[in-house]
């Protein structure tokens, strides 16, 4: 079979992306997954772990993806590459496996970073193009000599995480230029290890490998990874490298004087350089480039990705696509935002000055009420706050691309073209608005996975289907649209940009004075409490529950996982089966099995119990906590089920629904009887739930999803709930009332409150007599609730025109239940939380629940929190 595809990986801050490349075609298949990183016990919250496992394992399922959706074999793949974050840190011991490992995120070194810039850093900066921060891998080394050198002693190589990845595939040590680059212990003009400075920092010569060019052949996919990965062994693993340098190549960017701007997490603006370029003012990175012969002047717009997850969350509360959102309305405004601007999530780079970023609006609410202003207004001055932070930063790079390549600046005679990549390029508004902002033409090629398609082209030319990567990038470069600038647009932004620049000059010393206070804020916040975490423990699970196969994948990165599912199986277990499942497993995930004291008493590997409803009544909580067993449970896993229940009953109560439905069949009834049809027009006449006011007795988990659903029908909705406050309930978008006036003035009432001895029988004869005539009521809570006698009568003296039942006293009720035979009665068989969706719903809590666990936090939804006192994954 003809092997005409290669793999790129991309291994990101938030998540990882396998992308198949088919030369046959030219096309791409794309599989990701996020991920987060945890905080690392013990570093004031300025540390984060990497979870190599759960990256192994997370490499080996999108793999399986885009393979799947490409309909590709294992057979057809040509080779291997994989781009990663800069700045990760990964040591390996003498027996290979991982001692220490960050992500670029980690800062923990903070403090031996400012030490090392005190003694080293305008040196270094000459040599390295860097100048010394927490995250540079040098800085790391200064920490762990200072706090855990037994892990230094024990290691055997210190390699990026992309090398780390090539090492897993093939089995060889080495290190990519542009990874080793950002280390601050690489001389970027002669492109080696300086040994001077590891020589000075105490740290031992063999931790650092040989360095490797993007795209040479580093090995042959070894037995275990192809297994793992499910290719076949022996295929070509060529190096990879900087997940920004590879967004360079993906996007053809392999000659001097190119500009190319990648926005996603950060927006990070290159200038490509034909010599070692260092910036006198010690603003600006330079690195090296993949292709040889290279090098790139770096500068940075700031955490835009993460400002626009931020900004679009708090705007788009609800929408399913907040980011898409937010570009799509801002770009409904004119340009200039009707005089707003933003500098959310934005900087100009300073290397040597890099500090907190602190964003403003600047708005006043007086114009503000005016013209129809507000959300599109905000979301298009931070688009626009975002490109002219570009344009800034741009601006810092062009003086260099005049000395490489006489070309002009911004403004000039010969206007500068952008290349545009990141997630971001995906709205049509980000490269229109930033092509007038500049003033330039902005070229956007056709995929925004650019790392992972550098990382395939890398692939190629290890795999041999090109000499180099030039050619490689001349190939498989996706060209897409150019946006060129719109001329009245770009001349309200040519004034509005030097106003937007000088108040981000002017607001410098509040910033700086501001971001004092949030770090002293953030250093006095209370610890989170934890329990005794098990940074390397994988637990054996046994999921007799209903869970999706997502959650599953994401149980698995956690440890092994046996899936039993009752639904599947047709069996419940208790006693001795239950005993016999469950011999050896650390965590039950349960749904119906009996769990009780004789059984928890034969099973001591067991750790924690994982029950899939809201009441655990299947478990026996006071042995679980005798035997420091902590039980968890899943509350609100069907609410959105309940709730959309909930909701069709009301619509159908409102409208008239079964006296609708049973009208057309009533017998006689002959087509064209327009008499029939002026019945119909009189006695089934309905109401819009806009004219209703709806009443809920009850506000936790299924009440407030059924408030978010009342929202968009505007109606008037009251809640009576003693255990919420009126300001919780206005938040949730109703009003707290008491419950004789819900009873009164409501035209619906819907029963969500849990069953107390205050709660039990609370719609009973008396509240009837309450309520006005033609009242509905709905149950889809407890059937304790409601008195069904009352219900009947209230029924039967056209007191409440109409109810939804969900629940019964006896379930299922006869089919001579008199209740069932009177009109406006709408009964369904308990089916509120029975939906295909529920698996994922419960399965999704369990799993962040079990996260919480294993990294020694308080999970949410304990039922026995004095079990994590002294809560051990290995002892109990």
């Amino acid at each position: 079979m003809k092997k005409h595809y290669v793999i790129g990986y991309d291994i990101g801050g938030s998540g990882g992306r396998c992308l198949l490349y088919d030369f046959a075609a030219g096309t791409i298949t794309v599989a990701g997954q996020k991920w987060e990183h945890k905080t690392a016990k013990g570093t004031g919250s300025w540390g984060y772990d990497l979870d190599t496992g759960m990256m192994w394992r997370t490499l080996a399922e999108i793999t399986g993806q885009a393979m799947t959706e490409a309909g590709v074999s294992a057979e057809q793949i040509a080779g291997v590459a994989a781009a990663s974050m800069r700045h990760g840190f990964v040591l390996v011991d003498r027996e290979g496996r991982e001692c220490f490992a960050v992500p670029n995120t980690d800062a923990r070194a903070i403090t031996e970073s400012m030490e090392f810039a005190g003694e080293y850093g305008e040196a270094l900066y000459k040599r390295t193009g860097h100048w010394p921060l927490p995250i540079t891998p040098a800085a790391r080394f200064l920490w762990l000599k200072k706090h855990h050198s037994e892990i230094l002693d024990s290691a055997a190589c210190f390699l990026s995480i992309s090398d780390w990845l090539t090492y897993r595939f093939c089995g060889r040590r080495l290190f990519e230029a542009s990874q080793a680059g950002e280390s601050m212990l690489f001389d970027i003009t002669h492109r080696n290890w300086m040994d001077d400075v590891l020589h000075a920092l105490g740290l031992p010569r063999h931790l650092f490998p040989e360095i490797a060019r993007a795209g040479e052949k580093a090995g042959n996919l070894t037995k275990s990874a192809a297994a793992h990965l499910g290719l076949i062994e022996g295929i070509p693993v060529a190096v990879g490298g900087a997940d920004t340098q590879n967004g360079l190549l993906g996007a053809g960017i392999v000659s001097s004087g190119s500009i190319g701007v990648i926005a996603g997490t950060t927006a990070v603006v290159q200038l490509t350089v034909d010599n070692p370029v260092i910036d006198e003012t010690m603003r600006l990175w330079t690195s090296p480039h993949l292709v040889p012969g290279l090098w790139v002047m770096e500068s940075n717009a700031g955490t835009v990705g993460e400002a626009l997850d931020w900004l679009a969350g708090v705007l788009y509360p609800g929408h399913p696509s907040k980011q898409a959102a937010l570009l799509a309305e801002g770009a409904s405004v004119r340009a200039g935002a009707c005089g707003l601007f933003s500098t959310i999530g934005v900087q100009v780079f300073h290397a040597r000055e890099m500090g907190l970023s602190i964003g403003n609006l600047t708005l006043s609410h007086l114009t503000c009420t005016k013209g129809g202003f507000g959300r599109p207004h905000i979301a298009r001055a931070f688009i626009e706050g975002l490109a002219y932070a570009v344009r800034a930063n741009v601006e810092q790079v062009l003086p260099f691309r005049k000395t490489v390549t006489g070309g002009g600046t911004a403004g000039g005679d010969e206007p500068v073209g952008l290349i545009l990549g990141g997630g971001m390029t995906k709205s049509p508004a980000w490269p229109r608005i930033l092509s007038n902002v500049t003033g330039s033409a902005v070229s956007v090629p056709r995929t925004a996975e650019l790392s992972a398609l550098g990382a395939a082209m890398c692939a190629a030319v290890g795999a041999g289907v090109y000499p180099d990567l030039s050619r490689a990038a001349g190939e498989m470069t996706r060209p897409g649209e150019t946006v060129l600038p719109d001329k009245k647009d770009s001349v309200t932004y040519a004034g509005l940009y030097p106003v937007w620049n000088d108040l981000r000059i002017r607001a410098g010393e509040a910033d700086a004075a501001a971001s004092g206070v949030i770090l002293e804020e953030s250093a006095a916040a209370p610890a989170e409490t934890v329990t005794e975490g098990a940074d390397r423990f994988r637990p054996k699970i046994y999921a007799s529950a209903d869970l999706d196969g997502a959650s599953i994948r994401i149980l698995q990165r956690y440890g092994e996982v046996i899936t039993a599912s009752y639904r599947d199986e047709l069996k419940m277990l208790a006693g001795d089966e239950l005993v016999e499942a469950l011999a050896g497993c650390h965590v039950l995930i349960t749904e119906v099995d009996i769990v009780d004291a004789s059984a928890l008493r034969e099973l001591p590997d067991l750790r924690c119990v994982f029950v899939c409803r809201s009441n655990a009544v299947n478990v026996d909580l006071e042995a679980c906590t005798a035997l420091g067993i902590p039980v968890i449970n899943t509350p609100g896993r069907n609410a959105d089920a309940v709730a959309e229940l909930t909701m069709t009953f009301m619509l159908m109560l409102a409208r008239r629904m079964p006296e609708a439905a049973d009208f057309l069949r009533q017998e006689g009834g002959e087509a064209g009887d327009m008499g029939r049809m002026g019945s119909a027009n009189f006695q089934l006449r309905g109401s819009e739930l806009s004219g209703l006011s709806i009443g809920l007795v009850g506000a936790g988990a299924v009440g407030k999803k059924v408030i978010e659903r009342l929202r968009p029908f505007h109606a008037k909705v009251y809640v009576f709930d003693p255990y919420l406050t009126g300001d919780e309930i206005i938040v949730m978008g109703a009003e707290k009332v008491p419950l004789e006036e819900l009873l009164s003035s409501c035209d619906i009432i819907s029963l969500h409150a849990p069953v107390t001895d205050e709660t039990r029988g609370i719609i009973g004869r008396e509240a009837f007599e309450k309520m006005k005539r033609g009242v509905c009521i709905i149950n889809t809570a407890r059937p304790a609730l409601l008195d069904h006698d009352a219900l009947i009568e209230a029924l039967r003296n056209k007191k409440a025109a109409g109810a939804a039942l969900d629940v019964f006293p006896v379930e299922p009720p006869g089919a001579d239940d008199p209740l069932l035979s009177l009109p406006g009665l709408i009964a369904t068989p308990h089916i509120g939380g029975n939906t295909a969706e529920i698996p994922a719903h419960q399965g999704r809590i369990v799993a962040e629940e079990l996260g919480l666990l294993l990294d020694g936090r308080r999970p949410k939804y304990v039922l026995n929190p004095g079990t994590l006192a002294g809560f051990s994954w290995t002892e109990r």
